[in-house]
């Protein structure tokens, strides 16, 4: 099997990791800053989307760099016909984006979907469909690129996302580890009357650590949380090519992304209509 990954950085490292898992898959990296040092072992690097042999049809190719520089590359990546291509969250920025990245999906006849890593905390899942109430603290983790995540989970337990989102800032807008992205501190509080459940999520600094609680007395925190993710780091896409699990499509994260949008817009200060600065 042929993969790819488009920007390997800390998350993308994991990624190449994963793909290398299957038994005889090539791993083709596009990165111009690692395209010059020693290459992993059964990988080979690229400057630039456009060295890629254009004599191989890839089975997936994962777009993992920050956001800004996501659509041009998916361009590019589009004209390649991969069999698919998967995105990292958060996919796009802007409407214009989205609705942008939705139309080559269709014009190459190319699944694209959007990896949130928590769908694969499997054993997470019963407990949650029978909790009536969710907290998620994750102190300073930065609310506009983190709740997303709160979301999706919702949408992969119970099968839609929430309406009744409500966004609470708590402080002022700060630049994340990437240099040039913001966010800020605050709260996200959500509620379904179809299914009688409710929950929030956290990352004002100050709340004891990440943890996950319920009304029904379950709570998980820190380096507990890890295993439930960790095949994230060993095989994370292994079980969604196998069929095995599902992520999102683009037209199902732009439903996220809206919700998020609008919320960042009431009480974050951009327009609606305007790019969230995030990564």
């Amino acid at each position: 099997m042929n993969f790819c990954v488009v920007g390997v950085g800390g998350i993308g490292i994991r990624h190449v990791e994963s793909f290398l898992s299957f038994r005889d898959s090539h791993v083709f990296c596009v990165d111009p800053v690692r395209a010059n040092q020693p290459p992993p072992a059964n990988t080979v690097f690229f400057e630039t989307v456009g060295g890629l042999p254009s004599n191989v049809r890839f089975d997936a190719v994962v777009i993992s760099t920050s956001s800004r520089p996501r659509l041009n590359l998916l361009k590019q990546v589009c004209i390649l016909h991969p069999k698919m291509i998967i995105l990292e969250k958060v996919a796009f920025t802007s409407c214009y984006e989205y609705e942008t990245a939705m139309e080559l999906g269709k014009r190459y006849s190319i699944p694209i979907f959007v990896n949130y890593a928590w769908r694969y905390a499997d054993s997470l899942f019963p407990i949650l469909k029978t909790s009536k109430r969710w907290s998620v603290f994750s102190p300073g983790s930065g609310l506009c690129c983190n709740v997303c995540h709160f979301l999706d989970l919702y949408r992969y337990t119970f099968g839609f996302v929430p309406r009744n989102v409500s966004i609470s800032r708590s402080g002022d807008v700060y630049e994340s580890k990437r240099r040039g992205y913001f966010d800020f501190l605050g709260s996200a509080d959500f509620s379904a009357d179809e299914v009688g459940v409710s929950g929030r999520f956290d990352c004002n600094r100050g709340a004891n650590g990440f943890r996950i609680e319920t009304d029904t007395g379950y709570s998980i925190q820190g380096s507990d949380v890890l295993p439930l993710v960790s095949k994230t780091t060993a095989r994370c896409f292994q079980e969604f090519i196998e069929g095995k699990i599902r992520l999102p499509d683009l037209d199902e994260d732009f439903m996220t992304f809206r919700i998020v949008r609008d919320e960042m817009a009431r009480c974050g200060g951009w327009d609606s209509q305007s790019e969230l600065p995030i990564t």
